[in-house]
């Protein structure tokens, strides 16, 4: 761990482009993922829904000069269930990083290329509201939307033996049509404030880290429709290290006032977004030089939106190895399985997501 953990988490957390490589390491990558999941919901023992969403999301970083990067990401994924299925989805997203040489500060603008499906018809609308169901966490979460710019900037500052941060991102949202010929949709822009803290001291680090996000108003058709409003988000991580094998505690909370869905030709246009918390462990041990085994728990709840509706819970095991090929090209594979509960008990859930990760630095 070092100064540029700051620079990482707000990447990261900010959700627009999460790298593979830490910006200190100041080099050029790609990284390609396989991701197969498959959901099932049951009510008295009988199978009500399923869907299953195959992806395949590529990374790519490039060093254009010192301190500057620019990166490129690409979602492509499949959504089949109930006979219906969904091709195309995902944007194509494009960033730039700037590092300051003293490595304190970081500077970032994006954008996001409406390119993945967005216009759907029939059943895909009922196959589409899948995505933004959180407890479901499937990789490509939501349709392909309009022209996005985003920007950010974070700074960091050691208080040994403390290093703080603290940073602001930007999101202006374009509209885009769900069903031909009707009513574009236009998310509201949103704005977020981070800080964040970390503690360094082998073999114990942790970090913290506080959020709070601001979402404009959506418009329907060019009319104000709805105003998801603010929410609070924290973050804190535990890692310790014992002998060889590294243990990681970790806890996330959300909290915001209950709103329902914002919903137009029975489409779910984005997540209610209600209170939720998420906490788990994960020990990890290297076998040998270049091969490492991971397993962990976690337990994800989220609350009822405000007619007392909705309350959800899964808790999950995953499993993992990870084998070092080079010293610049990495593979892993994993699993996690998961069952739970939704609709306040009503449904029963039960999961399974496989994974296949390669990474190589350039």
């Amino acid at each position: 761990m070092n100064k540029q953990w700051s620079i990482y988490i707000l990447v990261s957390t900010f959700s627009f482009v999460v790298p593979i490589f830490s910006m200190s390491s100041n080099l050029g990558g790609f990284e390609q993922k396989a991701f197969f999941q498959y959901w099932k919901v049951e009510k008295k023992q009988e199978t009500v829904n399923w869907f299953r969403q195959n992806s395949f999301p590529i990374f790519l970083q490039y060093r254009l000069v010192n301190n500057l990067m620019i990166s490129a990401s690409r979602s492509m994924a499949t959504m089949k269930g109930n006979n219906q299925t969904l091709r195309g989805l995902g944007d194509t997203k494009l960033k730039f990083d700037y590092q300051s040489p003293t490595g304190y500060l970081l500077a970032s603008a994006g954008i996001s290329l409406p390119v993945g499906k967005n216009i759907l018809q029939g059943g895909e609308i009922e196959l589409s509201n899948k995505l933004y169901h959180e407890i479901f966490e499937v990789d490509v979460a939501r349709l392909g939307q309009g022209l996005n710019l985003e920007g950010s900037l974070i700074g960091s500052i050691m208080l040994q033996p403390i290093l703080l941060s603290a940073g602001m991102n930007y999101r202006k949202t374009g509209s885009y049509h769900i069903i031909e010929n009707t009513f574009s949709y236009d998310p509201g822009d949103q704005i977020q404030f981070l800080l964040g803290s970390q503690v360094d001291r082998h073999p114990i680090a942790y970090r913290n880290t506080l959020i709070y996000r601001d979402y404009g108003m959506d418009q329907i058709g060019g009319i104000k429709s709805f105003e998801q409003g603010s929410a609070w988000e924290w973050h804190s991580n535990l890692v310790i290290n014992v002998l060889k094998t590294q243990i990681s505690f970790f806890l996330d909370h959300r909290w915001r006032k209950p709103s329902p869905p914002v919903t137009e030709f029975n489409f779910q246009m984005d997540v209610p977004n209600r209170n939720a918390r998420k906490l788990g462990f994960e020990l990890q041990y290297p076998t040998t030089p270049t091969l490492t085994v991971s397993a962990g728990f976690s337990d994800y709840y989220i609350s009822s939106d405000e007619f007392g509706l909705g309350r959800t819970s899964a808790q999950q095991i995953s499993m993992s190895t990870r084998l070092q090929i080079t010293d610049y090209t990495k593979f892993q594979l994993e699993g996690r399985f998961s069952s739970g509960q939704m609709e306040s008990n009503a449904l029963k859930l039960t999961g399974r997501t496989y994974l296949a990760v390669l990474q190589a630095a350039i």
